[in-house]
């Protein structure tokens, strides 16, 4: 049993991981995209952009992590799954999840959100300066 839960957790995490990845690449796509218009406005450049929508994934991610709530138990459930078993073998990866959400949700998200749009004001001219990213 200890070999099918581990088995179990491997591939839920290893398909959440997948969908996560595949999502957040289409939203930093799209975002860069949106960015695009203001890409040589004052000192704001292509590196400067990219890093801006990299500092947004984890607002991304904590967003997900929302949508993501209990459908991996339900479907364990659907394919026959005993409650136990199932329940073993998500709770130590929901509960990784649960405090890597939290972590991304109440600190990096809004430091990274914070510094995104510092950045993004001080090199379109906007901002104070302090803390100005320079290339």
């Amino acid at each position: 049993m200890k070999l099918m839960a581990r088995y179990l957790t491997r591939e839920i995490a290893g398909g959440i991981m997948a969908v996560l990845l595949g999502f957040l690449g289409l939203f930093a796509f799209f975002d860069l995209i949106n960015e695009l218009d203001d890409i040589g406005q004052g000192g704001y450049r292509l590196p400067q952009a990219v890093l801006y929508v990299l500092l947004g994934l984890p607002s991304h991610i904590y967003a997900l992590a929302q949508f993501a709530q209990n459908s991996e138990f339900t479907a364990m459930r659907a394919a026959g799954m005993s409650r136990q078993l199932a329940l073993r073998g998500v709770l130590v990866l929901g509960v990784l999840l649960a405090v890597l959400t939290a972590v991304a949700g109440e600190w990096i998200a809004p430091m990274a959100e914070q510094r995104a749009q510092q950045l993004r004001m001080d090199v379109l001219g906007k901002g104070s300066g302090v803390g100005a990213f320079r290339s």
